[in-house]
């Protein structure tokens, strides 16, 4: 979270909850509950999407003038 903070953030419109299951758990699986359970975060993804939740995807990018303050500033949405 620290570190992509120092970005600022926008919406990617194709990111979804299949591509965060992708990158999760190495593929897409047709409902939560067949997904591993391996890791804390695949724990934290697959009982997101139980209860419902959704899955977002961002891009960032920072600002020339905003490099000399890395680590210091926090995107300011």
């Amino acid at each position: 979270m620290r570190f992509s903070r120092q970005f600022y953030l926008y919406p990617l419109p194709d990111g979804d909850d299949r591509q965060t299951m992708e990158r999760v758990c190495g593929r897409v699986y047709d409902r939560p509950a067949d997904m591993p359970r391996g890791t804390s975060l695949q724990r934290v993804v697959a009982g997101h999407m139980e209860r419902g939740g959704r899955w977002y995807q961002t891009g960032g990018f920072l600002l020339r003038e905003d490099v000399s303050r890395w680590g210091t500033d926090y995107y300011r949405g």
